[in-house]
């Protein structure tokens, strides 16, 4: 093919696939929609079915479109904001954010920064937070020479995975697991590869198939895990690092974003002269949901590779921000506050469980804010327990290939309201 020939199928396939997308973008090829064939398209538009197949292509890689049994069909699109409205308008008792409970975060207005103007250049001096942080970060376990300060849990995420991963590439993701996550994967063009977890993190088993199946990266939940509860312990913790010590080409992601209050003890697979890692951990769950702010450890190249583009993009996290973290960690009543809100957390968790379990309903939670029910008929569950005047997530939401279930969160439960729930729960199970 000469030079010119390319061009065209370039600048061709580019018009098509951009096409394709603002009408799957606005909802005009629905999700499921099945697309004409490259040989049929290309007769349609008079092009070549090279030119077609290119423009595909581009679609696949930005997740947009997936191959089944039928064809090329439009593929599910992240829940952006607002396309969940119909649950929000959903009269009974909310069981289905996954928030803190506002009344148990710790009150910042004694330790408000006072403003100190920054200028341009200056990110190199702002220490405070990654020095306590990192010593934190040390005393768990995580090598803590390389750290950088980004904008929250998914933006240490995302840009770990900009740093190594390239559109198409594959990506193990927690099985069932947080939504957003799985929603930002595929926003990246990434393609999510399930990863089957249990009470302790991701199974032995699973890790090492994805991982010898190919994956890129690999991104876990240390505790807490949405919508599970799941907590990595110890044990799975050290056998997870001696798979994962096989494939050093790997990105390996820990997620540990519930931090203090989370109910369970942290541990980390992280481990100093792996090729490819980061922890990262913030701090919106136990101090303020708006501070989007988290610190992330990880091998040199990664965190050099995070800061480069960080220092040419936004520049630095705000130095408001981290001072306004660094007081809610070092103040005295904000880690009252904190443990307040463990315990308070724990109660509601332990107590549902154990109402379900005296009515006969297995449900999960090691940690954290949620409970997972594994259920056979997830809708008429949901929607069984909606009647009843409780309101919580759809499991569909979570999964990639595992079973239905619902989430409850407990995290504003009213503890005396646990019996009248388990009770709802059985009688919607069916």
């Amino acid at each position: 093919m000469n030079s010119t020939h390319t061009t065209e199928t370039r600048q061709g396939a580019n018009s098509i696939s951009e096409n394709l997308e603002l009408r799957i973008r606005s909802g005009d090829l629905p999700e499921g929609e099945r697309l004409p064939s490259i040989r049929a398209l290309a007769t349609e538009l008079g092009v070549s079915p090279a030119t077609v197949s290119a423009a595909y292509g581009k679609l696949r890689t930005r997740g947009l479109i997936v191959a089944d049994r039928s064809g090329t069909v439009v593929a599910p699109l992240p829940d952006l904001p607002g396309r969940n409205a119909g649950l929000e308008s959903i009269e009974g008792v909310d069981l289905s954010g996954g928030n803190p409970d506002m009344r148990l975060l710790p009150d910042l207005g004694h330790i408000a920064p006072s403003v100190h103007q920054l200028q341009y250049g200056q990110a190199e001096k702002m220490t405070g937070l990654t020095d306590f942080a990192g010593s934190a970060l040390a005393s768990d376990g995580v090598p803590a020479e390389n750290l950088v300060v980004v904008g929250g849990s998914h933006d240490g995420v995302e840009r770990a995975l900009a740093a190594h991963l390239r559109p198409g590439d594959r990506v193990a993701l927690e099985d069932p697991g947080y939504a957003s996550t799985q929603d930002l994967v595929r926003a990246m063009g990434l393609v999510a590869v399930p990863m089957a977890i249990d009470a302790e993190g991701p199974t032995t088993g699973s890790a090492t198939a994805v991982l010898e199946a190919g994956v890129k990266a690999v991104v876990i939940t240390n505790r807490a895990q949405n919508p599970t509860g799941a907590a990595l312990t110890a044990r799975r913790a050290r056998e997870l690092s001696s798979i994962f010590d096989r494939f050093s080409d790997v990105l390996i992601i820990e997620d540990d974003h519930a931090g203090p209050v989370s109910g369970a003890s942290f541990h980390t697979t992280a481990r100093s002269g792996r090729e490819r890692w980061i922890v990262v951990r913030s701090f919106g769950k136990y101090l303020a949901p708006d501070l989007r702010v988290a610190i992330v450890a990880g091998d040199a190249l990664t965190i050099g590779r995070i800061s480069a583009k960080q220092l040419a993009g936004t520049g630095w996290v705000s130095q408001i921000l981290q001072d306004l973290v660094l007081r809610g960690l070092s103040d005295t009543s904000c880690l009252e506050a904190l443990d307040l809100a463990e315990a308070s957390y724990r109660e509601r968790r332990e107590g549902l469980i154990s109402a379900l379990e005296d009515r006969g309903v297995a449900a999960t939670a090691p940690s954290g804010f949620n409970v997972w029910i594994p259920v056979k008929r997830e809708t008429e569950t949901w929607a069984a327990l909606t009647q009843r005047g409780y309101v919580s997530a759809p499991g569909e939401r979570f999964r990639i290939e595992s079973g239905p279930g619902i989430r409850i969160t407990i995290s504003q439960l009213d503890p005396k309201a646990i019996p009248d729930l388990a009770d709802a729960i059985a009688a919607s199970i069916t």
